[in-house]
């Protein structure tokens, strides 16, 4: 059987085109590869983000917790010193009357002291 020029020609190109396929089709296998792996990853990040932001939830809700039970605890003091300065005013009040009282007594007695 004779190969003609033509027909050896024709075969070294199908050849070429041939390698040019594999290398292609190498080239796509391992980016396949490379993009089942970056799936798999971005699928174990998505689980581990998942993870923190219960972890975020359930710290922010004791976070939540404790900062009522000090807003709680803040507010009961806060009345107990309304009350307290409420009980001062009242006692001031109470003393500038007793020194007016003892001031007038005191102008009572230097009156009766003249008389005497």
């Amino acid at each position: 059987m004779c190969v003609t020029f033509n027909q050896n020609y024709q075969l070294q190109a199908d050849a070429r085109a041939a390698r040019t396929y594999r290398d292609e089709l190498d080239a796509l296998r391992e980016r396949a590869i490379k993009a089942d792996k970056l799936e798999s990853e971005v699928g174990r990040y998505k689980e581990q983000l998942h993870k923190m932001e219960f972890y975020k939830a359930k710290e922010l809700k004791e976070d939540n917790r404790v900062l009522q039970e000090t807003k709680e605890v803040l507010e009961d003091q806060l009345e107990g010193w309304r009350s307290r300065t409420d009980k001062i005013h009242q006692l001031e009040k109470h003393n500038l009357l007793l020194k007016a009282r003892v001031y007038d007594m005191e102008q009572v007695r230097h009156v009766l002291d003249k008389m005497s």
